[in-house]
């Protein structure tokens, strides 16, 4: 080959320099991308994690441990041997659904207890999945919440990051599920085991990126006056609807992947007043009093650059975030 490609080179002498040098490039760059098809490790496929459900199990008096349900999919052309599924986020964010006492620890308030330096899982007993087949994995994660409960069910967990699937040959598969769900019920630890997988509300995933306590309010337009959102770890106030479509604002993390046709009107309703298009489409759903826009709801303590006044107002749920790494250094020390 490599005589071949020399007398290519002697050939094009007796044209312009640029001329021979920009086949000879030419040339080498089929060359390597010869050579890369050859020896370059053929892409193996992918694992799917469609979605998780998170439970939480009552193991003790005022002690609950999180458990999931999971569900993969194998579209590798082999079969595969999972042997562990991990969290390998950075953040845990709790958001309050009811009212709770969480006891002081080392003179501070520890929501989540890690029993291990992984958060996760390994896989025992389980036979290798085959090509394009879907499995669910139900098991316990290594963290508790040590919790007095007064009312209501326990915190809604949100995973701000990618799960890691491991298979008998080390071959790692970092995937972020595509909805996630919370159970409202508490499970008594005694029926955990032989549970049948419940029906519960699973929320699509937003795909964002989540790396501080940073969050963002957004004005959200949808044509279908029937629509609804539901995104995981998004706070939401009432619908409003007409036949001309549904506006909500949600409040989360930044750059959320919306789904279903909804489209960000605003941030804020000052931003929203100075956008003649989109203001038109917030006035057909809500419209002006004496030519002047109206804001339609609001988070409390969170006036969204508009008066208070003429809005219904929607608690946004306390919040507790988690840095895993942080924890964990700490609860496990070299």
């Amino acid at each position: 080959m490599l005589d071949f490609f020399f007398k290519i080179i002697d050939q094009l002498n007796e044209y312009h320099p640029f001329v021979k040098w920009l086949v000879v490039a030419i040339i080498a760059l089929i060359f390597i991308l010869i050579l890369s098809i050859i020896f370059l490790p053929k892409k193996k496929g992918n694992v799917d994690l469609s979605y998780i459900k998170v439970f939480s199990v009552n193991v003790d008096s005022n002690m609950y441990q999180i458990g999931v349900i999971l569900e993969l999919t194998n579209f590798t052309k082999k079969p595969l041997d999972i042997t562990s599924v991990n969290y390998v986020g950075n953040k845990i964010e709790l958001i309050s659904r009811g009212s709770y006492i969480i006891p002081q620890r080392n003179g501070g308030f520890v929501p989540m207890l890690f029993l291990s330096k992984k958060v996760g899982r390994e896989l025992v007993g389980e036979t290798p999945m085959l090509p394009n087949e879907t499995r669910t994995f139900k098991f316990l994660l290594p963290i508790k919440q040590d919790i007095i409960v007064k009312h209501g069910p326990l915190f809604e967990i949100i995973f701000w990051g990618d799960w890691e699937v491991v298979d008998s040959k080390n071959q790692k598969w970092n995937i972020s599920p595509k909805a996630i769900g919370n159970s409202r019920e508490i499970i008594e630890k005694k029926n955990w085991k032989n549970m049948p997988e419940p029906t519960i509300e699973l929320k699509k995933n937003p795909n964002v990126k989540f790396y501080s306590n940073e969050t963002e309010n957004y004005i959200l337009f949808n044509r279908d006056r029937t629509a609804q959102i539901n995104l995981y770890g998004y706070c939401k106030t009432n619908y409003q609807r007409s036949e001309s479509g549904t506006l909500v604002v949600i409040r989360g993390p930044k750059n959320p992947l919306l789904p279903d046709n909804w489209i960000i009107l605003a941030t804020n309703y000052k931003q929203l007043w100075k956008d003649p298009e989109k203001l038109s489409l917030y006035n057909s759903v809500y419209p002006q009093e004496n030519n002047q826009p109206r804001p339609f709801a609001k988070f409390a303590g969170v006036l969204l650059g508009a008066a208070p006044e003429g809005s219904t107002t929607t608690r946004c749920a306390d919040k507790l975030l988690i840095d895993v790494k942080k924890t964990l250094d700490n609860q496990f020390l070299e």
